[in-house]
C-alpha cells in the first residue's frame, strides 16, 4: 500500500512539473542575432509569447538613449552580448565587463505587418533600468545611475506596453548596477501581447500566494502540533522549514515579487535578506529534520556542520552589500549542492536499513535535489530554465504530509488495536474479578459451614443420645460421637454421603417417607416419633430403634435432626425438647433482633453492642436455654477460657503467621483500638489472655466464637489443634 501511495505521489509531481519544464524549452523560438530578430512570423495569439533571448547591441559604460542613436551622437563602439547573462567577461568588441557599472542593450524587432498593443517583460533587472519602445519611455524600475549616489535600485518585474509602429520596432534598455555584488539582466526578456503578459505576471504572482500560502500553512500545522507533542522534533524542523519556503516565494522574483509589488515602500535590501537569509536557514533545517526522522549516530556533526556555514553566510550577509550573485552566495550554493549526494547516501543506507517511511519520501527528495541543481546551474548562467526549486519543496512537503497521514493512520489503527485489546483484558479482569469474588464468597462459605460444623458438632456431642443431621439435599451434615458409636463408622467416613445409605433396604421406603415430609417444608412441624427405622451398623447386623425427627434451623439452613434411643422414654423428651426450645430461642432472636434495628438512634445499640451479644447467642446455638443468661463464674471456668484464649492465639500464630490484631480484625469478634502514637492495641481480647485480668463474668460465647474461628480458618492436624479441640470440648461441656 505505501509503494503504490509513494508512486502515485511521484507520479503526480513529475506530471505537475512536466508542463511548466516543457513550456519554457520549445525548439522553434526565433534568436536574437547581431541585434535583431524576426517575428514576423509568429502567431502571438496562437503560439504564445517569444522570448527575446541572443546577441543584443550592448554599449558598456554609457546610459544612451534613442536620440543617441538616432543622431550616431554617441562616439562609443557597440558590440554584442548574449541574454539573459551577468557582467562578466568581455562582450564581442573585447571590452571588458565588471560586475558594478552601467550599460545599453538595444534590439530591434521585425513585426512586418503586424500591428497592436505589445508587452515587454523583465524579471527584476540587477539593479535598476529604463526600458524605451521606438523611442518612448515604456517603463522602468528604480532609478538608474553612472555612480552609487545618483542609482536608486528596487526589486520590481517590468511590464512596458507600446503599440507597434511600422514593421520594425526600436528596444532600447538602460540597467545601472552599483548596490548588488552581481549585474546584468539574468532572465529572458519575453515580448507577447499585454493580455499574455498580464496572464503571465498573475500566473507568478497566483504561484507565489498559492505556493507561499500553502508553504505558511504547513508550517503552522507542524509547529502548532509540536508545542502540543514536543516529543517529535521533525514537526519544529519541518514547520520551520516549511516557514522558510512561505517567505522566500513571497520575496523571490520566481513569484514575481509579489510583496515588493504589493508594499512598493519596502526597502531593497530587506527584499533581497529575506529571500537569501531564510534559504540559508532551510539547509541546516532540513538536515536536522531528516535526523528526526531517521536518527544517526553521526547526524549530530552533520548537523552541526551545516548549522556553522548557514551562521557564517548569514552573518555574511547582513554587514555585507546586498546581493544574490556574488563569490559567496556562489559558494554557499555549493553547500547546498553537497547537501543532495549526502541525504542520497543516507537515504541509501536508510532502504537498506527498511527504516519506515523511507520510501515514502523518495520522490520528494529526487524532486527537490534535481531542482536544485537546476537552480545552480541557473545561477552560474549555465542554463535559462525556469527556476525548479519552489517545486520540489512543493514536492518535498507533499511527501512529508503522505508520510505525517501515513503515520497517523498506523498510530490510529494501533490505537483502535490497543482500545480493542483493552476492552478485551478489561472484560477478563472483570470476569477474573467476578471469578475472585466467587471464590472468595466460597472460601468464606466454606469456612462458614465449617465453624457450623463444628459448632453443631460441639453440641450434638454435649448429649448422650446418637444424633444425625440431615440436610436439604438428604446427605449426612453432622453426628456426634455417640451417633459413631452407634453406626460404628466414624465422622469422616459418614460426612456428605445420604443418609439412606445408613439405612438397611427394607426400612428405605419409611425412610424416604420421613425425608419428604420433613425437608422442605416452610413451616416448623411438631416432633414426630417414627419407629421401625432400621440402621446398618457396619459389618454388624441392622439394628432396628426408634427415631425422634425434629426440625433445626441452623445459619437459615432447615436440617432434620435425627435423635435415635432403644430407650423411649424421659430421656429422649429431654433431648427432644431442647432441640425444640433452640429453636424457638433462634426465633425469638431474630425478631428481637429486628425490632433493635428498627430503632431510630443506632447509639443505643452500638453503646451496649446488643447486635453482636445477640449474635453470640444465637451463633452458640444456646446449647440449653438456661444459658441465654449468664450467672456466676467460678474460677475454674474463668481458668479455662483464658487456656481457650491462650491455645487459640497460639494455633492462630503458627498457622496464619499473623498476631492477635489481625485475629481481632478478621474475626470480628474483638475491637482493635489505636492510641497517640499510632499503635493497633487489643485491651479487651489482652484481658482475655490472663487470669488475672479477665472479668469476673467472661464472655463465654465471645470465647467460643473466637476459638471456632481460629480451627475454621487454619487447616491441617497438629498437636497444637488437637489441645485447643479438647480444652474447647471440655469448656462447652462444663457450660452445658
Amino acid at each position: 500500500m505505501r509503494r503504490i501511495l509513494a508512486c502515485i505521489v511521484c507520479l503526480g509531481l513529475l506530471g505537475l512539473l512536466t508542463p511548466v519544464l516543457g513550456c519554457h524549452h520549445r525548439p522553434d523560438f526565433p534568436e536574437v542575432q547581431q541585434g535583431r530578430i524576426d517575428v514576423s512570423g509568429w502567431n502571438f495569439e496562437r503560439m504564445g509569447p517569444v522570448p527575446l533571448s541572443g546577441e543584443w547591441e550592448f554599449v558598456w559604460g554609457a546610459l544612451m538613449t534613442p536620440a543617441d542613436f538616432a543622431s550616431e551622437r554617441s562616439g562609443r563602439a557597440s558590440g554584442f552580448i548574449r541574454l539573459p547573462g551577468l557582467w562578466k567577461g568581455t562582450d564581442s568588441s573585447g571590452t571588458p565587463l565588471r560586475a558594478q557599472g552601467h550599460a545599453t542593450y538595444r534590439l530591434r524587432v521585425k513585426t512586418g505587418s503586424d500591428s497592436g498593443r505589445r508587452t515587454l517583460l523583465i524579471n527584476t533587472p540587477l539593479s535598476a533600468c529604463r526600458v524605451w519602445v521606438n523611442g518612448r519611455l515604456a517603463g522602468a524600475s528604480g532609478e538608474v545611475g553612472t555612480n552609487r549616489g545618483e542609482e536608486t535600485p528596487r526589486a520590481h518585474v517590468v511590464k512596458s506596453s507600446f503599440m507597434t509602429r511600422g514593421e520594425t520596432q526600436d528596444i532600447l534598455v538602460q540597467v545601472s548596477n552599483y548596490h548588488n555584488v552581481q549585474g546584468g539582466l539574468n532572465a529572458p526578456i519575453w515580448l507577447g501581447s499585454e493580455s499574455q503578459m498580464g496572464l503571465l505576471v498573475r500566473r507568478k504572482e497566483s504561484f507565489a500566494a498559492a505556493f507561499g500560502g500553502f508553504f505558511a500553512l504547513m508550517g503552522f500545522f507542524h509547529l502548532a502540533f509540536y508545542l502540543r507533542h514536543r516529543s517529535e522534533p521533525a514537526n519544529l524542523y519541518f514547520g520551520l522549514y516549511a516557514m522558510m519556503w512561505a517567505v522566500i516565494t513571497a520575496f523571490s522574483n520566481q513569484g514575481g515579487c509579489l510583496v515588493s509589488e504589493l508594499y512598493p515602500a519596502l526597502p531593497w535590501r530587506m527584499t533581497i535578506d529575506l529571500t537569501l537569509i531564510p534559504y540559508s536557514l532551510s539547509v541546516p533545517l532540513l538536515v536536522m529534520f531528516y535526523h528526526a526522522l531517521f536518527p544517526y549516530k553521526g547526524g549530530v556533526w552533520v548537523e552541526r556542520v551545516y548549522q556553522a556555514l548557514s551562521g557564517f553566510f548569514i552573518v555574511y550577509l547582513v554587514f555585507s552589500p546586498p546581493n544574490a550573485y556574488g563569490l559567496v552566495p556562489m559558494l554557499y550554493r555549493l553547500v547546498v549542492l553537497s547537501m543532495v549526494p549526502y541525504l542520497l547516501w543516507r537515504f541509501v543506507v536508510d532502504l537498506v536499513r527498511k527504516m519506515e517511511g523511507a520510501r515514502i519520501l523518495i520522490p520528494g527528495y529526487l524532486i527537490l535535489g534535481i531542482s536544485g541543481l537546476s537552480d545552480l546551474f541557473f545561477d552560474f548562467g549555465l542554463s535559462h530554465t525556469l527556476s525548479m526549486v519552489p517545486y520540489g519543496a512543493f514536492a518535498f512537503v507533499l511527501s512529508y504530509s503522505l508520510l505525517i497521514a501515513i503515520r497517523f493512520f498506523n498510530a490510529f489503527s494501533a490505537v483502535e488495536r490497543l482500545n480493542h485489546e483493552l476492552k478485551e483484558n478489561n472484560r477478563t479482569l472483570k470476569e477474573n474479578l467476578t471469578l475472585r469474588k466467587e471464590l472468595a464468597e466460597r472460601k468464606q462459605t466454606e469456612q462458614n459451614l465449617r465453624v457450623t460444623q463444628r459448632r453443631l458438632t460441639g453440641m450434638l456431642n454435649t448429649l448422650d443420645d446418637a444424633m444425625v443431621a440431615i440436610n436439604e439435599n438428604g446427605e449426612v451434615s453432622f453426628c456426634n460421637r455417640a451417633f459413631e458409636t452407634f453406626c460404628g463408622s466414624t465422622a469422616q467416613e459418614i460426612l456428605g454421603i445420604s443418609w439412606l445409605r445408613l439405612v438397611a433396604a427394607e426400612a428405605e421406603e419409611k425412610a424416604s417417607e420421613l425425608e419428604a415430609r420433613w425437608l422442605n417444608t416452610g413451616a416448623m412441624p411438631q416432633p414426630e416419633r417414627v419407629q421401625g427405622i432400621v440402621f446398618q451398623r457396619g459389618a454388624c447386623r441392622a439394628v432396628r430403634t426408634e427415631v425422634t425427627a425434629v426440625r433445626l434451623d441452623l445459619e437459615e439452613e432447615p436440617m432434620m435432626l435425627l435423635i435415635l434411643d432403644d430407650k423411649i422414654g424421659e430421656a429422649l423428651d429431654q433431648a427432644t425438647d431442647r432441640v425444640y426450645a433452640l429453636n424457638l430461642n433462634r426465633r425469638r432472636i431474630e425478631e428481637l433482633k429486628d425490632s433493635l434495628e428498627r430503632i431510630a438512634s443506632s447509639d443505643l445499640t452500638t453503646r451496649f453492642d446488643l447486635t453482636e451479644d445477640l449474635d453470640s447467642i444465637d451463633r452458640v446455638l444456646g446449647h440449653i436455654r438456661g444459658n441465654l443468661s449468664m450467672g456466676e463464674t467460678g474460677s475454674g471456668h474463668r481458668h479455662q477460657a483464658v487456656a481457650v484464649m491462650q491455645l487459640a492465639l497460639e494455633l492462630w500464630k503458627e498457622a496464619a503467621g499473623r498476631g492477635k490484631v489481625a485475629l481481632a480484625r478478621q474475626s470480628g469478634l474483638w475491637k482493635v483500638y489505636t492510641d497517640k502514637d499510632g499503635w493497633d492495641r487489643t485491651q479487651t481480647l489482652d484481658k482475655y489472655l490472663n487470669e488475672e485480668s479477665i472479668p469476673q463474668k467472661p464472655r463465654v460465647a465471645q470465647v467460643i466464637r473466637t476459638a471456632e474461628f481460629v480451627l475454621a480458618a487454619c487447616d491441617g492436624v497438629t498437636e497444637l489443634r488437637s489441645s485447643l479441640e479438647r480444652h474447647l470440648e471440655i469448656f462447652r461441656r462444663d457450660r452445658a
